[in-house]
């Protein structure tokens, strides 16, 4: 990875939407490299699903959401694009919500305050509804 990638990426975890973004993908959702390159978030609460939207805009621009409903009614919002996969992947490799074996938790010991809040902010928000 080149050092202008890395930077970019290092700028992004940097902010609170990354981390609103990793505790709603740790509560309800997918990160993985298969066939293609892939984030999957999931829910029914519509104010939810357009905060994690308008957080993962924030990071990175102009972002394409690919949007359905299941027979649950649960809507399920997919990003395709290589370089905002990769910068979750890097964080959390293979993350899959549902049917993780071993759930490999990423360390926010460090984490300044700000950031930390940001984190429980997405986690606790997936929980309590």
């Amino acid at each position: 990875m080149s050092s202008t990638a890395s930077g970019q990426i290092e700028e992004v975890r940097n902010r609170e939407e990354f981390w609103e973004v990793v505790g709603l993908l740790l509560a309800d959702g997918t990160v993985r490299k298969s066939n293609h390159f892939e984030i999957i978030f999931a829910g029914k609460e519509e104010a939810l699903i357009e905060r994690y939207k308008k957080c993962i805009e924030s990071l990175f621009g102009d972002v394409h959401f690919s949007e359905r409903i299941d027979k649950h009614q649960v809507k399920i919002v997919r990003v395709f694009q290589k370089n905002v996969v990769n910068v979750f992947l890097q964080f959390l490799p293979q993350w899959k919500r549902k049917g993780n074996t071993i759930l490999q938790f990423p360390s926010i010991t460090n984490l300044p305050e700000n950031l930390l809040k940001s984190f429980l902010r997405g986690f606790s928000q997936q929980k309590v509804q």
